[in-house]
């Protein structure tokens, strides 16, 4: 099995090297789903245990999906966000690994790629990290002129409409993500 860099798993962004078995990196549309190679591990840790991924909207400079989830078969020991083993970061997927499976950490990682190539050059979907930060500062301009324009509240009224506009975003956000993958679950069943 091939040795790499976990953070940075697949310089070659067309062929990924499994046990000398080639695997060609297809680019992904965006919201697709999928089960095992190449961008998610087979039979790991066990035989039988497939993981599956997901892919996001955002794309990289590089052309790779900007947002990327992998999510862990039923069988592994639970981690990840709220006991669930959905894997939203590169940085959390490490710190589940090193905790569960330490000697089988480079391994893991050279299974599989973690960049996916996007089927999209549409700049629509297109996003650098400073778009990003931007993005994320409009927000909370917006939020901060909102709790302005009703000024005549103090104090503790102004701190509630800010996390009540965060919570907001953050229930509309869940909501697309369960949309998108109950959209991709009966595209796959038909």
């Amino acid at each position: 099995m091939m040795m790499m860099d976990p953070a940075n798993n697949n310089n070659n962004l067309e062929k990924l090297n499994v046990n000398g078995v080639v695997y060609d990196l297809k680019p992904i549309e965006p919201s697709s789903v999928g089960e095992g190679l190449p961008y998610a591990p087979i039979n790991w840790p066990n035989h039988g245990d497939n993981w599956r991924w997901r892919t996001g909207k955002r794309v990289s400079g590089d052309g790779c999906f900007l947002d990327r989830y992998l999510f862990a078969p039923k069988t592994l020991p639970k981690g990840g966000v709220r006991g669930s083993l959905a894997f939203y970061s590169l940085s959390m997927l490490k710190s589940y690994i090193r905790e569960n499976f330490p000697n089988d950490f480079h391994r893991f990682f050279a299974s599989f790629s973690w960049k996916i190539p996007a089927a999209v050059h549409d700049s629509n979907y297109i996003s650098s990290q400073e778009e990003k930060k931007s993005t994320e500062k409009k927000r909370k301009r917006d939020i901060h002129s909102t709790v302005q324009n009703k000024g005549k509240q103090k104090g503790t009224a102004r701190s509630v409409m800010a996390s009540s506009a965060l919570e907001h975003k953050a229930i509309t956000e869940i909501l697309i993500f369960l949309r998108l993958n109950a959209s991709q679950a009966s595209k796959q069943k038909a």
